[in-house]
């Protein structure tokens, strides 16, 4: 966003509800038993000691991206997307104040 001309207050947040991901990067004595995830990690751990970037957990039910990675019943969907997306019982005409759901359709 900096790149783009956005100002930028603060470190971003990055939310992940894997605990062992939030102390590996914060915690810049864990061991890392794979080399990959050492290349992986050390990148992190750079931007959150340099103050750009702060991890932090996020409660599995709360992860919004499970929404859209994960197959999911249809109520912790709907619950995760709610926030983002606009359902059309949420838009309302101006005219008769109704939702989508109930203004019936022009009939042919």
């Amino acid at each position: 966003l900096k790149m783009f001309g956005v100002p930028i207050d603060g470190p971003a947040v990055f939310f992940c509800d894997n605990e062992s991901v939030v102390k590996n990067t914060s915690i810049p004595t864990s061991l890392l038993a794979k080399k990959h995830n050492a290349v992986n990690y050390h990148i992190i751990r750079e931007s959150v000691a340099a103050g750009t970037l702060r991890v932090a957990k996020i409660p599995t039910k709360e992860n919004k991206s499970d929404a859209l990675t994960k197959i999911l019943p249809h109520s912790q969907r709907n619950y995760l997307l709610g926030s983002i997306l606009y359902w059309p019982s949420e838009i309302k005409d101006p005219e008769t104040g109704l939702g989508m759901d109930e203004c019936k359709q022009p009939s042919r």
